[in-house]
């Protein structure tokens, strides 16, 4: 039994654990949950295709860890361009109607339209993936670039790549533009990267950004934007933490449907649950098998059955540290920190929403809210996770990191070898 788990499930045994835990916790909380979704599939429907997403997660995640982590870096290159021309296609050239008008085009992003159709077939949300394939991009080029003089070409490039997945994202989705922005500037810091090239490429997207903003407000039919989506949730999260600062007009239009529903679901909870399946907010909570998945799962498991699942979390983020820590290359180190930053910021937004902590985003809880695109990805971060794990560092001295050319090389070689 442990030669075959060393030969086909390789990497930290921690890590494979938590991951089957959640796994399969996901497939009860969101077939107990679904049973509100209005449509004609029932919840077992909604279970079969939950549970087809999460073996093709799986399968994805079994292939990431199987490679060398290093030839990933070719990977991270191409992709950064694929989703780079995903996103501006779903920005500008998918719509709602048969128009293509930009009408058209603000109806579908107002209705949080951040989808791309591929064969005809299926949807993916070109969001996720730009943000998993910038991040390991961006440890690479870190990584490369370690204490070294960086050209401005070299520097141009990445910014330039930076800039236009963080503004194409920003279209449609505020919370995932700043997590990326957030999530690469987080991994700059731990890769002792020039801070006068951290601030230049900050202050770039903030500028951006103000422009942007100030450009909608003054003409908001010249492009597609959701801005006053954005200050609505604001506004309305001010309206619950802090009523007495808005006027009792403003305070008439405050929409707090759903954090109230998810604050009621944590509160019937209490410490044990209602028990699974017996959540009877899920009925009137919308996303409540996403955005506010964990909300309904402390009403059917209690705070304990929250707070073990937020000290799931805790663990899966010392393991990550661990697994750092013993990396094998400073390349290796920044992508299982950027992806670790990825998932711990995903989950903590998550939880963060369901108590009113912070305003409503559209962000799921890593491996256990119901969506395709955000479990594959979030699979794909595991299995490069693993695949570092796999080769931990065995003197103090750490492998020298290849370029993409070099990296191209050494994996033709390799495979004239077999």
């Amino acid at each position: 039994m442990k030669e075959f788990l060393d030969k086909y499930l390789r990497g930290d045994r921690y890590l494979w654990g938590i991951t089957l835990f959640f796994t399969l916790f996901s497939l009860v909380v969101v077939f107990s949950a679904v049973t509100n979704l209005r449509d004609n599939s029932t919840p077992t429907q909604y279970l079969w295709r939950h549970l087809g997403f999460i073996v093709t997660g799986l399968a994805v995640m079994w292939v990431a860890h199987a490679f060398a982590y290093r030839y990933h870096a070719l990977f991270f290159a191409v992709a950064v361009w694929i989703t780079i021309f995903l996103l501006f296609y779903a920005a500008f050239f998918t719509t709602g109607s048969a128009e293509n008008t930009m009408e058209a085009l603000n109806e579908r992003v107002t209705n949080d339209r951040r989808w791309v159709r591929l064969f005809n077939t299926f949807t993916i949300q070109p969001a996720l993936f730009a943000w998993i394939a910038f991040v390991g991009y961006a440890a690479h080029f870190f990584a490369i670039n370690y204490q070294k003089k960086i050209t401005r070409k070299r520097m141009m490039f990445f910014s330039l790549y930076f800039f236009l997945i963080v503004m194409l994202v920003v279209l449609a989705n505020f919370s995932t533009a700043f997590l990326i922005f957030s999530s690469v500037v987080l991994l700059a810091f731990l890769a002792y990267f020039p801070m006068r090239y951290i601030f230049w490429a900050v202050g770039a997207i903030i500028a951006a950004f103000a422009l942007f903003v100030l450009i909608a407000k003054a003409a908001p039919d010249l492009f597609p934007n959701r801005v006053d989506t954005w200050a609505k949730r604001i506004e309305n999260y001010v309206a619950i933490i802090k009523p007495d600062m808005l006027t009792e007009e403003q305070r008439e239009k405050v929409d707090d449907y759903q954090v109230e529903r998810s604050k009621m679901a944590i509160a019937k909870g209490y410490w044990l649950g209602q028990g699974p399946g017996e959540s009877t907010m899920k009925n009137f909570l919308p996303q409540s098998s996403s955005d506010f998945i964990y909300a309904i799962l402390t009403e059917e498991y209690g705070m304990v059955g929250a707070l073990f699942l937020m000290g799931l979390y805790v663990l899966l983020c010392y393991r990550i540290f661990l697994i750092a820590k013993n990396a094998n290359s400073f390349f290796g180190k920044l992508l299982v920190l950027g992806f670790g930053a990825v998932i711990m910021l995903q989950a903590v937004v998550n939880m963060a929403v369901a108590v009113a902590f912070i305003p409503v985003t559209g962000q799921n809880l890593p491996f256990i809210s119901n969506g395709g695109t955000s479990l594959i990805t979030t699979y794909f971060m595991m299995g490069c996770i693993l695949s570092v794990s796999a080769q931990p560092r065995k003197g103090e001295e750490m492998a020298k990191d290849m370029t993409i050319v070099e990296t191209f090389e050494d994996m033709q070689k390799q495979y004239d070898k077999l």
